[in-house]
């Protein structure tokens, strides 16, 4: 059942039908709390709402949860890009790139970050 509701609220999200995703990713949250999955879709929706804050706390559940989830500590990254808060964002970028070194655009944020950051001290 948590499959075929987290496949629903995917598909919801697809459509572009968000809040029917959220919906629906809640509700697997709540049926499988310990599923990180749940959280992590979820997060995506509210990514793609641009509701950055309420994507990053379910970024770090799914951390909590699975700290290993590249997908999350990149998204939570890019939910801090979004807030201009770059150090934060680096910081979830370094810790993706040290799970999964193969996230090429991952990568050029992290050099970009960095560069820019440089400037700013300069």
């Amino acid at each position: 059942e948590v499959d075929v509701r987290l496949h629903d609220g995917i598909m919801a999200m697809q459509r572009g039908a968000f809040d029917e995703a959220l919906t629906i990713f809640t509700e697997v949250v709540e049926m499988a709390p310990d599923f990180a999955e749940g959280y992590n879709k979820r997060a995506t929706a509210y990514y793609l709402m641009q509701e950055y804050e309420q994507s990053i706390r379910d970024c770090d559940q799914t951390i909590a949860l699975n700290p290993a989830h590249f997908g999350a500590l990149s998204g939570a990254g890019l939910c801090f890009l979004g807030l201009r808060n770059l150090p934060k964002a680096l910081d979830y970028f370094e810790r993706a790139i040290a799970v999964n070194p193969n996230m090429a655009q991952i990568q050029r944020y992290i050099e970009d970050i960095k560069k820019f950051l440089r400037d700013q001290s300069t």
